[in-house]
């Protein structure tokens, strides 16, 4: 089985990341699974001007190849004035909008507390939209509630809820989606 962590926030040293570690934890688990983060921030200049697959560099190519091949997708996006990020878009705009089709995904996002509804309006509908079964385990996690590290702009998710759910949801992906592969004699 394998999965991808996306952390969608086109922006280096940013808080996607600190949660996508808290995802890497959670696992870890599961030795079963092979998993690959694949971080928007550092393949957005290859990403940002490429205008098909045939068109990006090797390194966003080979993460691309990631995320087509995965069976557990978990998307953490950022919210920005009150949208996610045009490059975290993008990136789904280069695939085959059917190159996604079947897989199961967990959807995270952070941002302002004012908008925590941006998830469910925009960013599930795009999902749903390339035929990803998104678990209804989403996770809204404010800026305010991700610590910031003793460096600066660097990040921490120490939350004990957060934390938490993020377990319980892989969990509940691992175990659906192991639920529904035939078994291997």
């Amino acid at each position: 089985m394998k999965a991808v962590i996306l952390s969608g926030d086109p922006f280096s040293r940013n808080r996607s990341l600190a949660i996508a570690k808290r995802y890497q934890s959670a696992l870890h688990q599961y030795p079963q699974l092979n998993y690959f983060t694949f971080d928007l921030s550092m393949l957005a200049a290859g990403i940002g001007s490429a205008t098909s697959l045939q068109t990006l560099d090797d390194d966003a190519l080979e993460a691309c190849q990631h995320l087509l091949e995965a069976d557990l997708l978990i998307v953490i996006c950022p919210i920005v004035h009150q949208s996610f990020p045009g490059l975290f878009k993008h990136l789904f705009d280069l695939l085959d909008p059917t190159a996604l089709r079947n897989k199961t995904a967990l959807l995270c996002a952070t941002g302002a507390a004012l908008y925590s509804a941006v998830p469910d309006r925009q960013l599930r509908p795009l999902l749903d939209y390339l035929g990803i079964y998104v678990l209804p385990i989403d996770s809204y996690i404010p800026y305010n509630e991700i610590d910031t590290a003793p460096l600066p702009d660097c990040f921490a998710l120490h939350n004990s809820q957060h934390l938490q759910r993020i377990y319980f949801s892989v969990n509940q992906a691992v175990s659906l989606i192991s639920a529904s592969r035939p078994a291997v004699a």
